[in-house]
């Protein structure tokens, strides 16, 4: 049972990420009313869901120097999430760590 006023954070199986991430019950009625469980490798599942940061994410790193990246925001985005870099963004990318680089 939910109580009024109380948000819910969906969870899924590993590789997968919620859809939306979290819904909100307010006198009875959760809102949003369900959600669906993507794989977050999926790149065009995500696309078509309008799924993750918005805006341009724009950074360069040396090479061999540690990179951080900050104040991402976006759709179903939540506290201590993580990203995984692509080779060009969008669906035609590749992730990195399929080409061996290190995925953490």
């Amino acid at each position: 049972q939910i109580r009024s006023g109380a948000e819910c954070v969906f969870k899924c199986q590993p590789d997968y990420v919620p859809y939306p991430s979290r819904s909100w019950c307010s006198r009875g009625v959760l809102t949003p009313p369900a959600f669906q469980c993507l794989l977050w490798t999926d790149q065009q599942v995500v696309e078509n869901a309008g799924f993750g940061p918005s805006g341009a994410v724009r950074q360069r790193c040396g090479m061999n120097s540690i990179c951080k990246v900050t104040n991402i925001d976006g759709l179903g985005l939540l506290e201590g999430d993580n990203f995984m870099l692509l080779t060009v963004c969008g669906a035609k990318g590749r992730v990195l760590s399929d080409l061996g680089w290190p995925d953490r």
